[in-house]
């Protein structure tokens, strides 16, 4: 299996310099029983491509319900994968490569964040379940040095908010740079980068992501 991918290049891209990347994983994959890379429309909805910064490289892997980001290792590998790719065929930035992620995909983000050999620089996760993936028991490198972002709304109607505050503080200990900000009521629910304020969130998120510790 090799997971379709989509690469966004910035108009002016020079081979000679080192381009950032943004590496977004998309939510709903476990109600998506295809990829959708062929369908022309479906990332018209996605901000990220209008938050990322305007010199970066955004790719966008396509998952689906029987291969996507839910406690299925095989896809996750697919995600390094395609960073290898991406970094063999574009001259990349390792130290601005940002993972960022919408709830299955959120989940995700918090996943690769806690393993120690993940190839980014920085994590944002979207609306993100209260725990990690594939019966991790250790949260390892998460947010002890590398900055960690989670998002999560007061109205969150699939991952609770209480929920995923609570694991949040059980685990935050020795994390610095693991960060949990509230999305205040009626900005959206689950679905929140959606919303009317979807995209000033993620470019916000994205900024203080790049900040160094102490500035966020």
């Amino acid at each position: 299996m090799r997971v379709p991918y989509l690469v966004r290049v910035p108009a002016g891209y020079d081979p000679a310099r080192p381009a950032p990347v943004v590496v977004f994983l998309h939510g709903g994959v476990i109600s998506t029983p295809q990829f959708q890379h062929t369908n022309p429309d479906a990332v018209t909805p996605e901000p990220i491509f209008a938050a990322a910064p305007a010199n970066a490289l955004v790719v966008y892997p396509f998952g689906r319900t029987s291969f996507g980001w839910v406690e299925q290792p095989a896809a996750f590998a697919q995600v390094l994968r395609i960073v290898t790719a991406v970094r063999a065929r574009y001259r990349t930035d390792p130290a601005r490569t940002t993972l960022v992620g919408m709830s299955n995909g959120g989940s995700a983000v918090l996943w690769f964040a806690a393993q120690p050999a993940a190839p980014f620089s920085r994590y944002v996760a979207l609306a993100p379940a209260p725990k990690l993936l594939l019966a991790q028991s250790s949260y390892g490198p998460l947010g002890k040095t590398k900055p960690v972002l989670m998002l999560s709304a007061q109205d969150d109607d699939i991952y609770a908010y209480a929920a995923v505050r609570a694991a949040y503080d059980a685990n935050r200990a020795g994390r610095p740079n693991w960060i949990l900000q509230t999305v205040p009521k009626d900005k959206g629910g689950h679905s929140f980068l959606y919303g009317p304020e979807g995209l000033a969130l993620l470019q916000q998120a994205l900024r203080s992501a790049a900040a160094k510790p102490g500035k966020r």
